[in-house]
């Protein structure tokens, strides 16, 4: 019995996992080319205001704002050492955990910037934020490191407005508790009950 309320378990917290992974849904992409430098520069001492996207995640009004994901690269610092950023969506400033990973070096130019490392940026809102998507978004964001020189990578044109980007987003009335993981939640209490039956049954016969 034992091992059939552990299988139980773990077959609830898979169920639930999925779920959760269901409530969320990619609302705009663009991915980015990672095999030239091709980045519009932004950094704040040098631009004088942020690259900016518009017109994303139509038809997603509604939709809660999850996690914002863009890729670069730092002429200045390879490493991306020190890479802070202002981020804004729909002219607000969002805020979050941010975390980077290496999305492969980019290819030597005649410019004289070879092994220059691309890396990809994700930006997991804060909890307390509650950005809802309208019907045309926008988002901008840039460098504040006074020793940077970066890039927001680019598609492969170099041009403003082609910068690659990713939007994830919760579905409309499932912040709290999506349905799917509520479904799951029923299901497991009631094959728990039933296994507590069962467990139950033999020590009633040995009473009487």
């Amino acid at each position: 019995m034992k091992s059939a309320l552990r299988s139980i378990a773990v077959a609830c917290g898979a169920a639930l996992s999925l779920a959760a992974q269901a409530a969320t849904v990619v609302v705009g992409e663009r991915s980015p080319d990672t095999t030239v430098l091709a980045g519009v520069q932004s950094q704040d001492q040098v631009s004088g205001t942020p690259a900016s996207l518009t017109g994303l995640g139509a038809g997603f009004a509604g939709y809660r704002l999850e996690l914002i994901q863009w890729w670069g690269y730092d002429l200045a610092d390879a490493g991306n050492d020190a890479a802070p950023f202002a981020v804004t969506f729909n002219s607000s400033t969002v805020t979050g955990s941010l975390s980077r990973t290496g999305a492969g070096a980019l290819a030597d130019t005649p410019n004289g910037q070879p092994g220059t490392r691309l890396f990809l940026y994700t930006l997991d809102l804060d909890d307390g934020l509650n950005v809802q998507l309208t019907g045309s978004n926008s988002l901008a964001l840039w460098n504040t490191s006074l020793d940077s020189d970066w890039y927001w990578q680019t598609s492969g044109s170099g041009d403003e407005g082609d910068m690659a980007y990713r939007l994830t987003a919760s579905r409309p009335d499932t912040n709290e508790l999506p349905e799917p993981a509520s479904l799951a939640l029923v299901a497991c209490a009631g094959v728990g009950l039933l296994a507590g039956t069962r467990r139950r049954k033999p020590a009633q016969g040995s009473a009487h």
